[in-house]
């Protein structure tokens, strides 16, 4: 078998199947994405045909065997596609999390969802104000510009009190988690930050990632779930704050030195001049680092101007070019500089999380098949 890239996990990839490994102490998400694989809805997903424990010397690993599903991973920013295509896997990719949404998941697969899961989003509005606040108190050298604090607390000011945790949602479905052949969708992969939320959580991934493509997803996501496009954008508006100011925070509590995308989020935050949460709805295409233009107001995903930068982010309404939330583990070396199991993490995201890598890491895998 042939190795590919991963942050996190060991992957090794046939013609027919994609093995996924990773030191069993290290996290527990590849457990969760196990558990819940074989029961979720017909089609989504590549299958399972194995996993279990193994003992190398003295340590033990983890490790799933899928069957390989045909397709590429559109990638983050969905670089290099047209807009006919773009609006067509959207719509495919919005109808499929439709079918997630409405999975009645029972026994263990429910318990897995329901168990506690750091995942650095909307929780509630209390929460985003104390992140917030905290996010000031850690900046103990000044390094936060003000009107990027500013833009993010009058975006907690606008929040909803709560986000509801009603339905199964994938909450990491950007581009490069999804396979596609041509115009069509093939599967959604990595399913080890699955827990319950709303599907605003999802809406958030599928749009925010898409690059020159958003308005076009926005604009399948509205008219799929008859939201007005001004309720779609402050919603997601919302998760992009939280996963920003988690981002950030996380950053200052590891600044020796942040490494990765992370390191880009922070400095670009200590270098920006204008701009308070940048256009998160305007993202470039590129692949890479993705990054957040610079806006003057906040709430970027009502702005109109095209963006500076790449921007995936699990979150970020600002100068900064961090994507996702990919949460350290305690013996994280270094903010987004290693994941929980001392691998390299590159997944860039604002808090490495760490990044969950394997068969779609949130930086895509550069390889066929299991691409994302």
């Amino acid at each position: 078998m042939a190795t590919a890239e991963s942050s996190s996990h060991y992957v090794y990839v046939s013609p027919d199947a994609v093995v996924k490994i990773i030191d069993a102490a290290g996290h527990s998400r590849l457990d969760r994405e196990i558990a819940l694989v074989p029961h979720l809805p017909n089609g989504l997903t590549a299958p399972l045909l194995g996993s279990g424990l193994y003992r190398l010397g003295t340590r033990e690993v983890r490790y799933a065997c899928y069957a390989r599903v045909p397709g590429a991973a559109p990638g983050m920013g969905m670089p290099g596609l047209d807009g006919v295509t773009a609006r067509l896997l959207a719509e495919e990719a919005v109808q499929r999390l439709d079918g997630l949404h409405g999975w009645m998941p029972a026994g263990q697969a429910g318990q897995r969802l329901r168990e506690p899961l750091d995942h650095g989003g909307f929780v509630t509005q209390a929460a985003l104000f104390a992140e917030i606040e905290n996010l000031a108190a850690r900046d103990r050298d000044g390094i936060m510009p003000g009107h990027l604090l500013d833009a993010l607390t009058a975006i907690a000011e606008r929040a909803p009190l709560h986000a509801r945790a009603a339905v199964p949602v994938h909450a990491d479905c950007h581009w490069g988690n999804w396979l596609a052949c041509g115009q069509s969708v093939t599967a959604l992969l990595d399913f080890e930050w699955a827990r319950f939320g709303e599907p605003l959580d999802d809406w958030f991934f599928l749009a925010r990632f898409s690059g020159p493509h958003m308005e076009t997803v926005l604009d399948v996501i509205a008219r799929a779930t008859t939201t007005s496009l001004e309720t779609l954008r402050a919603e997601c508006e919302v998760r992009d704050a939280a996963y920003l100011a988690s981002d950030l925070r996380v950053a200052l509590e590891h600044p020796d030195p942040p490494a990765g995308m992370a390191g880009d989020r922070l400095r670009d935050s200590r270098n920006s001049s204008s701009g308070a949460t940048g256009g998160a709805m305007h993202a470039d295409a590129s692949r890479g680092k993705q990054q957040v233009p610079a806006s003057r107001r906040p709430g970027g995903w009502h702005d109109r101007a095209p963006s500076v930068r790449p921007a995936f982010s699990r979150g970020s309404p600002a100068p900064a070019g961090l994507p996702r939330t990919c949460r350290p583990q305690p013996s994280a070396h270094s903010f987004a500089g290693a994941c929980g199991d001392g691998w390299p993490c590159q997944c860039g995201l604002a808090a490495c999380r760490p990044c969950g890598g394997g068969l779609a890491s949130q930086e895509p895998l550069a390889r066929p098949g299991h691409g994302g």
